[in-house]
């Protein structure tokens, strides 16, 4: 008997900087066509509820700047409670120091902008509006790499809590600072 010739496997399409070499590119249409924003309108039926609220260029400057130091004023919920971490009192006595010391208020950007205490009643009106529990998100990711910094979880209750963990990710830098890096049509350093 003759066996019919096997199909070949189709090859799977080049991913990243390895798709300009196969004659494909990555465009800043297609980052954007990936976007929450984009295509939320013709999934909305099977995704969780999602408001949005833009974020002025002041707001994602502060967001940038290094170090996690809160507005003035916002409240963070889901922050454990003092006593509830199993601390190494040889190795880490020197952290519950610096944890009870009083807090300095520290002047930036944050601290003077009345933009930013507009925005955060905003985010704390849309938390009310979906129930008093949201998960962030940006156009492109979430910020699940920092979840260490809300004990251990995304579920944000404040405006607060939604700023410490966009303020600790790198997945919300990157977000806000290389979502256009590697397109073509993009010139290098632009964003």
């Amino acid at each position: 008997k003759l066996k019919p010739k096997p199909k070949p496997k189709p090859k799977p399409k080049p991913k990243g900087a390895a798709m300009a070499a196969f004659g494909y590119a990555l465009l800043a249409d297609h980052v954007d066509a990936c976007a929450l924003p984009s295509w939320y309108p013709a999934l909305r039926r099977h995704s969780p509820a999602t408001r949005f609220v833009a974020l002025s260029d002041a707001f994602v400057d502060y967001l940038l700047e290094d170090g996690v130091v809160l507005p003035r004023g916002v409240s963070v919920s889901t922050m454990a409670e003092p006593g509830t971490i199993d601390v190494d009192e040889e190795d880490d006595a020197w952290a519950l120091e610096e944890l009870a010391a009083p807090r300095e208020e520290v002047p930036g950007a944050a601290a003077g902008d009345p933009d930013f205490k507009g925005l955060l009643r905003k985010i704390d009106e849309t938390i009310a509006a979906l129930g008093g529990a949201v998960f962030p998100k940006l156009n492109w990711s979430a910020p699940r790499d920092a979840v260490w910094a809300t004990a251990g979880a995304a579920k944000c209750g404040t405006a607060g809590d939604i700023v410490l963990l966009l303020k600790s990710s790198e997945f919300a830098a990157h977000d806000l600072e290389h979502a256009y890096d590697g397109c073509a049509d993009v010139a290098a350093g632009w964003s």
